[in-house]
């Protein structure tokens, strides 16, 4: 799942407000932040798949080896 959230300057309260609700429904949701299209800010929220790329990446940190468990 993918949610972009836009927003200007004087919306920053309300659109924290939102990105604090959707991180606590959604556990382990990533999140990326741009400024790069003035005046708009962007929040943008990634979920992950269960046991897919979290997976591949500690099994990469770990120098190949799986992860116990």
């Amino acid at each position: 799942m993918k949610i972009k959230i836009s927003y200007q300057e004087e919306e920053i309260a309300l659109a924290a407000a939102a990105a604090r609700a959707i991180r606590a429904a959604v556990p382990g949701i990533r999140t990326k932040k741009s400024a790069a299209a003035a005046p708009f800010f962007h929040l943008y929220m990634k979920t992950c798949k269960p046991g897919g790329n979290v997976v591949q990446y500690q099994v990469e940190k770990s120098h190949g080896v799986p992860p116990q468990g």
